[in-house]
């Protein structure tokens, strides 16, 4: 998935370096399976327990420029199209932050925590969050000062937090996140479809 991912990367835009967060036991198991990859330079940084943590590793090695746009991406998400890389990334690059989201299309109902329904939303401004999500290397960093530690399930509520607008570009629904195994059957049978 990795190897698949960062093709993917390479294919749509000027990307300088790769930085991939891995728990220290998996970077060689890693570093093997793209050994042939050469397109840009990639770095290992020793992951954390939660994702964020992760992202904030690998962030804090990046020696970048302030107007630089940082990328991230979820590694489980092998099937992003070089089109929605792109799309992301020009939208970063005029507004400063992005994320590719999809519309949730099934009704949306908010509960308590015994399940009781107490509201319907109005779909059609709901969002699922995707990666990429691409931010200008000065903003992030802004973010991350102003937020400290406190835990996100992703980059862009950081930034939202820190109180800078994140913009959404449509994504898709073939840039799914490989959880469980059903999710990974699908996947297969996407690439194999696409051939």
């Amino acid at each position: 998935m990795i190897l698949r991912t960062l093709t993917a990367f390479s294919d749509a835009a000027a990307i300088t370096e790769a930085v991939i967060a891995s728990p220290a036991e998996t970077i060689d198991e890693i570093n093997k399976v793209i050994n042939s990859f050469n397109s840009f330079p990639v770095r290992f940084v020793t992951g954390a327990d939660e994702r964020w943590q992760s992202v904030r590793n690998a962030f804090e090695t990046l020696d970048a420029s302030p107007e630089d746009l940082v990328l991230i991406h979820d590694a489980d998400r092998p099937l992003v199209g070089a089109d929605i890389i792109r799309r992301v990334c020009e939208k970063a690059a005029n507004s400063g932050a992005a994320i590719c989201a999809v519309l949730v299309t099934d009704t949306l109902k908010e509960a308590t925590n015994d399940r009781r329904i107490i509201q319907t939303h109005q779909r059609e401004r709901f969002f699922l969050a995707q990666t990429p999500q691409v931010f200008r290397y000065d903003m992030l960093k802004k973010a991350y000062s102003a937020t400290g530690t406190e835990a996100a399930s992703d980059e862009a509520s950081i930034v939202e937090r820190a109180g800078f607008a994140v913009h959404i570009v449509d994504g898709s629904s073939r840039n799914i996140k490989v959880t469980y195994q059903d999710d990974l059957i699908l996947a297969e049978r996407l690439i194999a479809e696409s051939r």
